[in-house]
């Protein structure tokens, strides 16, 4: 830190603590420690508001986000003092030294722990070591384990410390003190199985200890757990090693053993080493990567980037191999075989970039070898994919032969060779405007036009190039001439245009495509075209519906999928659950593009409307029963899908198809409160003129969806047509749902008489059908319907009826109403404990199920008065800033009342009651005109206080304020009254 203020210490390999001058201070709450560790992260950027506010809400901020933050800003700069906390235009930063952070005192002692351990000085080794993981208390960032932002930093971290630690067993036993590492490593193999250095460490220590047996049955144990877990033998190091110990071989004397590195490096002509490609602007994004792939670089090693072309291999390449130069004291080499066609050429190609002349009486590989056995160099070989034999050969070679050397390779496929280390390069993020890809996009246009500024189509631009940083960069240069819109209309115009600056390979997308594309077989690559229908990811079982069997009757899609991932045509997750696989836009759009050129898009996507409509049925009829939570999971992994096989229908006009698809969608669409996309699609779907029974479930859909919208006249229409339609087809459950959805709708207008009337009528149609879910239905909607306190309580029973069905039937959006209900009736009987546990229960529901329809803000609103007269403020600010961030684009005004409310309360609690009178304006009865989902005696006691506090006309004036004031002031008004207590 500049100047002379206190002195800091900031510890995160661990809980969270800090120290100023000596004394430990402590950052009060959750979001104010998570807001210091995401500045400590980042200590040499500044982090603008709308980045922090991403990291603290993950991407779901409440509106008074920007208000908050100033707060929690202030707070951190009270604690930790101006001097520390500083601002910079529109970002923040703390202004510390790296050894105040134990994360970088880490990080340095463990570059110093690797420089000692090349100059083969063990005992340096040894003391950076011990200092390194002294440091760490337990789990990096552990206060903010579950957050997005943090996860590449704790992988990185992690792996760093994985590093360490086995440099430090590495030191430990090559001084002669084995039976130290022995217990640390039989720890690590049990928490780290897959990783055969622990193992091969574990090993060698026994040995080292006369143990020769235990050794063995190491060995047993990593060949058993790597059969478990990947299916495959222990590598090559390993197996050695066990042959050496079963012949007590005298040369496992020696392993380990470190010499330093010689001062003078003869026999190869360092100055003649081609250097490194100097790159004209700067790296964005992949640090974390960087920090990953800098501790996996190490000698007699193989570590191969993969990926599609255009992913930005070589130049993470470069960049790491500039970060490592210093590390290997006879330089590195780039090998780049871009332009070399013969594979016999490969090993010439590394003759030429170590500077070496080929020796008339030996092969190339002899005497690349020769040059390297007794060297410290990093190889980076650039470029492979189109000679991964010979390259393999090449590089299985160096690092057998040269044990001090190592080799960085970037291929679209992994080399296939033993012991290869593969790291899949991604493309960048397209989340958001802070996403790297976007940043990269606006760097660029920003070099060729400084006037150039980002907008609403920018990020849109970056995802449709699928992230590719070579994309990127092909396009940003039109933005001295084009808009991002502009760009974006003509995106396949300008990729095609290309750029003729770059290699010739590189100088259109498709050209790079089109390279991947012909070196798949043929049955291959028809499999890669007809993937090309799927918008955004899909599974196996997708995958395998859309791609038929071969004629052989094999699978096509397993036998071809290894493929098209190994070229990076396909991207697989795999880390949960079942995979899921992917193209990039750019990738899918060509697939797409030569599958019409097969003549065989039409059939492909017939078969991918089929799957994807029996989806949709699935999401219809499990989306409020037991398997909810699956299938909203489902319906939120399959949403593109789905979108884009319903498109397909409407194009081709299949008119029932369509129709079921969306009619099976809108209790997704409900729950997910997308009662905008949902209309249009039934509409369009009905416009199509389907059958009647189809036709009656839309319409049912496509009511209960204008009533969300607030649309009551229209839902009627819909209601009373789905029920000629069920009469038509004499459908006796359609006509009940139809009946009970006039009669909610009836409520929902205020015809309590005719609500009743047709939802009694619906519930015992549903009674005499055996249907316990309309039955229940229809019970809690009477509840809600009911007109008076005495309606209320005459209902009550038929509401814990409908309960005792859900509960019983697993149904869980059913339990989530009727806890919400039943919380509302107990604090109306100022039964708190009792609402407050019910309506806990209710909103884990709806935090699992992830509902964001009017049911999640009465809840969330229900349990922050049950909080707030708990004298639990901050906890009822939270839940109002949740349920208004759910609320924002409600048209349907009524959950507002109960939003208000639970302000209301809070605010008479903090003791302003200014804001109470406020937030009781005449919006409450604009809102919710009976009061059926609010507590109508409560309400009067706080006006009755708010009026002795105030005076009426006061109270009076304030009210009529509040009614028209925006709910996220009012917020801002709460957190700034909590704040000041």
């Amino acid at each position: 830190m500049s100047g002379h203020g206190p002195q800091l210490g900031f510890r995160i390999l661990g809980p969270l603590e800090v120290l100023r001058d000596g004394m430990r201070v402590e950052p009060r709450g959750a979001k104010l420690r998570t807001l210091l560790i995401d500045l400590l992260l980042h200590r040499k950027q500044y982090r603008t508001g709308p980045q922090l506010i991403d990291d603290l809400w993950a991407g779901h901020p409440p509106a008074t986000a920007p208000g908050i933050l100033r707060n929690y800003l202030s707070q951190l700069r009270e604690l930790l003092g101006p001097e520390v906390l500083i601002r910079r235009g529109a970002g923040y930063g703390v202004d510390i030294r790296a050894e105040e952070l134990d994360s970088e005192h880490f990080e340095q002692l463990s570059v110093r722990a690797r420089i000692a351990d090349r100059d083969g000085d063990l005992a340096a080794v040894l003391d950076s070591t011990t200092a390194a993981l002294a440091l760490w208390r337990g789990q990096a960032l552990s206060d903010v384990v579950a957050t997005e932002f943090a996860q590449p930093h704790i992988a990185r971290l992690e792996e760093l410390r994985q590093a360490t630690t086995e440099l430090h067993l590495e030191a430990t036993i090559a001084t002669g003190r084995p039976q130290e590492a022995i217990a640390p490593l039989e720890e690590l193999v049990v928490v780290e199985p897959m990783r055969e250095r622990l193992w091969w460490l574990l090993m060698l220590a026994q040995y080292r200890c006369g143990r020769q047996t235990d050794a063995l049955r190491s060995y047993q144990r990593a060949r058993a757990e790597l059969a478990a877990q990947l299916g495959v033998d222990p590598g090559h190091e390993l197996r050695q090693l066990e042959v050496a110990i079963l012949n007590q071989r005298p040369e496992l004397d020696d392993l380990l053993r470190r010499t330093p590195a010689p001062a003078v490096v003869s026999g190869l002509p360092i100055s003649g080493v081609r250097p490194l490609h100097r790159y004209r602007s700067a790296l964005v994004g992949r640090q974390a990567e960087l920090d990953i792939l800098a501790v996996r670089v190490e000698a007699g090693a193989v570590l191969t980037l993969t990926g599609i072309g255009g992913a930005g291999k070589t130049r993470l390449a470069i960049e790491l191999a500039e970060r490592l130069r210093r590390l290997w004291p006879d330089g590195v080499a780039f090998v780049d075989l871009a332009p070399v066609i013969d594979e016999g050429m490969v090993a010439a190609a590394a003759l030429l970039a170590l500077g070496l002349d080929e020796e008339p009486i030996r092969p190339p590989l002899d005497t690349v070898v020769r040059a390297l056995r007794d060297r410290r160099l990093l190889l980076v070989v650039d470029n492979c994919e189109h000679l991964s034999d010979a390259v393999g050969r090449l590089t299985g070679a160096v690092v057998d032969a040269a044990p001090g050397c190592a080799v960085l390779a970037t291929s679209r496929t992994p080399l296939g060779i033993p012991g290869e280390r593969i790291w899949p390069v991604r493309p960048l993020e397209t989340d958001n405007e802070r996403s790297d890809a976007v940043q990269l996009l606006v760097e660029r246009a920003v070099a060729v036009n400084p006037a150039f500024r980002s907008d609403d189509h920018t990020v849109e631009l970056a995802r449709r190039l699928g992230g590719l940083p070579l994309a990127i960069e092909m396009v940003a240069p039109w933005t001295r001439t084009l808009s991002t819109l502009d760009i974006a209309d003509r995106l396949e115009q300008l990729v095609a245009i290309g750029d003729h600056t770059r290699p010739e390979r590189q100088q259109r997308m498709a050209a790079v495509f089109e390279w991947s594309d012909r070196r798949l077989d043929a049955d291959t690559r028809r499999v890669y075209h007809r993937l090309g229908v799927f918008v955004g990811d899909f599974d196996l079982a997708a995958a395998e519906a859309v791609v038929p069997a071969d004629d052989a009757g094999r699978p096509a899609v397993l036998v071809s999928l290894g493929q098209l991932v190994d070229h990076s045509l396909v991207m697989a997750e795999t880390s949960s659950g079942r995979a899921r696989y992917r193209l990039l836009e750019p990738v899918r759009q060509f697939a797409a593009d030569r599958l019409v050129d097969d003549g065989d898009d039409l059939a492909v996507r017939d078969r991918h409307l089929r799957y994807y409509r029996s989806v949709a049925l699935g999401v219809g009829k499990h989306a409020a029963g037991p398997e909810a939570t699956t299938w909203l999971g489902r319906a939120d992994q399959e949403i593109a899908n789905l979108r884009a096989a319903h498109d397909h229908a409407l194009r081709t006009r299949r008119a029932d198809d369509a129709t079921i698809m969306a009619g099976g969608l809108y209790w997704y669409w409900w729950i997910r409160a997308s009662s905008t996309e949902g209309i249009d699609r039934l509409r369009r779907s009905l416009e199509l003129r389907p059958g009647p029974g189809p036709r009656a479930r839309a319409r049912i859909g496509l009511a209960s969806l204008l009533i969300q919208a607030d649309r009551h006249d229209e839902a009627a229409e819909q209601a009373e047509a789905a029920l000629e339609d069920a009469r038509l087809i004499n459908d006796p459950r359609l006509e009940a749902l139809a009946v009970g959805t006039v009669g909610r709708i009836a409520a929902d207008r205020g015809q309590y008489d005719v609500a009743e009337t047709m939802l009694r009528s619906a519930q015992i149609q549903f009674e005499a059908l055996g249907h316990r879910g309309g039955t229940a239905w229809c019970l809690f909607v009477r509840y809600v319907a009911a007109a008076s306190p005495v309606a209320r309580a005459q209902k009550l029973p038929g509401l814990r009826r409908a309960h005792r069905i859900y509960t019983e039937d697993g149904m869980r959006w059913g339990q989530t109403w009727t806890r919400s209900m039943l919380g509302l009736a107990a604090i109306r009987e100022e039964r708190l404990d009792d609402a407050a546990l019910e309506l806990t229960a209710a909103n884990r529901l709806i935090d699992e199920d992830g509902l964001r329809d009017e049911l999640a803000v009465y809840a969330k609103s229900f349990l922050g008065v049950v909080s707030a007269r708990s004298g639990q403020l901050r906890l009822t600010a939270d839940l109002l800033a949740q349920s208004l961030t759910i609320a924002e684009g409600f048209p349907d005004r009524r959950p507002f009342a109960a939003w208000r409310w639970a302000l209301a309360e809070a605010a008479a609690a903090a003791g302003a009651s200014e804001l109470v009178a406020r937030s009781l304006g005449a919006g409450h009865r604009r809102t919710d005109p009976t009061g059926n989902m609010v507590d109508a005696v409560r309400l009067a006691a706080l006006r009755a206080a708010v009026v002795s506090a105030l005076g009426e006309e006061r109270a009076e004036v304030l009210a009529s304020s509040g009614a028209h004031e925006q709910d996220h002031h009012l917020l801002a008004a709460l957190e700034a009254a909590l704040s000041s207590r």
